[in-house]
């Protein structure tokens, strides 16, 4: 072999070893650049999941926790209407009935819709301290229609008139009075479950 090849041999090796040195190093580079992103975007999700996790503790000890201490001791004159029916919505979801409050206005007489099994129950709340009378229960009653509800209720933070009752047991209409409230919300600190469904049912006319 002339020493001509051989020098081609040698710088053709040389060329090929500089090119897969520059291949290396640019596949680590690339390794290292892909590595970063997906670093920084873990970093974000993780950022994400900790600004809610903030706000979702936020709301229940500086909303939720507060509202529901006025509702066991019966302060709900400190609560607007709004806020009464967004907190027993609260309570009786994590109580195992899930519950979604209706617009504002315009609802026909019925705050809450509240789901149990395959029933749906058109709920009235009356946050007062005075005694709820009939007229509760009849918007209830007649709203429930208009949600297509199979049955109906009334929540308050203070308690049912005679009448109230009766109405109610004649349209098999359930009444959650402020002592069962309280007693719901006590359950629940306890970190009871499925406790408004024994509420509910205790109330149950059948």
């Amino acid at each position: 072999m002339s020493g001509l090849a051989i020098f081609g041999m040698l710088v053709t090796g040389l060329w090929m070893g500089q090119s897969a040195w520059l291949l290396g190093n640019g596949a680590w580079a690339a390794g290292r650049e892909l590595e970063s992103a997906f670093l920084g975007l873990f970093g974000m999700m993780l950022a994400g999941w900790l600004v809610r996790f903030v706000g979702c503790v936020s709301r229940f000890y500086g909303c939720i926790w507060p509202a529901l201490s006025k509702i066991e001791s019966g302060r709900v004159d400190r609560l607007t209407p709004r806020e009464f029916e967004e907190q027993v919505a609260y309570l009786l979801t994590r109580g195992g009935l899930p519950a979604e409050v209706t617009r504002y206005a315009g609802d026909y007489g019925v705050d809450l819709v509240v789901h149990r099994g395959r029933q749906r129950l058109a709920f009235q709340a009356k946050a007062t301290a005075r005694p709820v009378g009939i007229q509760a229960v009849q918007q209830a009653a007649a709203g429930r229609r208009y949600y297509d509800c199979t049955g109906c209720g009334v929540v308050t933070s203070g308690a049912f008139t005679r009448s109230a009752r009766a109405l109610a047991a004649a349209n098999e209409c359930v009444l959650i009075d402020g002592a069962a409230l309280a007693s719901m919300v006590r359950a629940f600190r306890r970190g009871s479950r499925r406790f408004a469904r024994q509420a509910v049912q205790a109330s149950q006319v059948e």
